[in-house]
């Protein structure tokens, strides 16, 4: 069941809430409750009908009708550098000392789990490419939205996606044409994405290629999970 802060969202949309959090571990907080209450019904109009449990019944069959869904309550708006000071924090703190205990042999392990369109990830691969460290690193990129994983594997950006001070730093790493910004298959192809549903337990695991990282960005993910999710 969906936690008592979710006891304002009416009774019509509850089941498909609760079947959202039970698959995903996707979790509304009550800011968020009127965009999820719109978003549950633009995915309705969609699979054509008008009844919460039809609905409901259709997800548990429906792979890509779960996934629809999934679009519409997810935000992925994002953008290169989003928490600079993050960023930064991984330059001088972290990178060093990675480079100081790599073992030549072993490629430094880096995964943002919960990539969305995929910027977050680009400047990671960027931030490595900076230190000279791109070559001994693997970058994994997840999210549960398949549509943002496709977008992200493109590495085709506007303008609005290196908005602020991040312009600077992705530009020359990429290609301008028609208003596009296009990354350089250096960045590119440096990022490996895979669609991951981090409410499941496999995660993370060698199994699954998510075990053993060196470093995870997780902080545009875990404000949608369940806290009983969250490890």
């Amino acid at each position: 069941q969906l936690m008592p802060e979710n006891a304002d969202v009416g009774i019509r949309e509850q089941p498909i809430l609760d079947f959202v959090q039970q698959r995903t571990g996707l979790y509304f907080r009550s800011v968020q409750h009127a965009h999820a209450v719109t978003a549950i019904d633009r995915a309705m109009q969609r699979a054509g009908t008008n009844d919460p449990i039809d609905y409901v019944a259709l997800l548990e069959l429906d792979l890509i009708a779960l996934d629809e869904l999934v679009v519409e309550l997810v935000v992925c708006e994002t953008y290169f550098f989003r928490f600079p000071d993050q960023f930064r924090f991984l330059s001088e703190t972290v990178l060093p000392e990675l480079r100081g205990r790599a073992d030549q042999q072993t490629a430094m392990r880096f995964w943002s789990a919960g990539c969305a369109t995929g910027e977050e990830a680009y400047s990671l691969a960027i931030v490595l490419r900076e230190a000279g460290l791109l070559g001994q690193s693997h970058v994994l990129a997840t999210d549960i939205s398949k549509p943002a994983l496709e977008h992200a594997r493109r590495a085709v950006y506007q303008a609005w996606a290196l908005r602020g001070d991040s312009h600077r730093r992705v530009e020359p790493h990429a290609t301008c044409s028609d208003g596009f910004h296009h990354l350089a298959p250096a960045i590119r192809d440096a990022v490996h994405f895979a669609h991951v549903n981090l409410a499941f337990d496999v995660y993370p695991s060698l199994v699954t290629g998510t075990g053993n990282q060196d470093v995870i960005l997780c902080r545009n993910v875990l404000i949608y999970l369940d806290p009983a999710v969250i490890p």
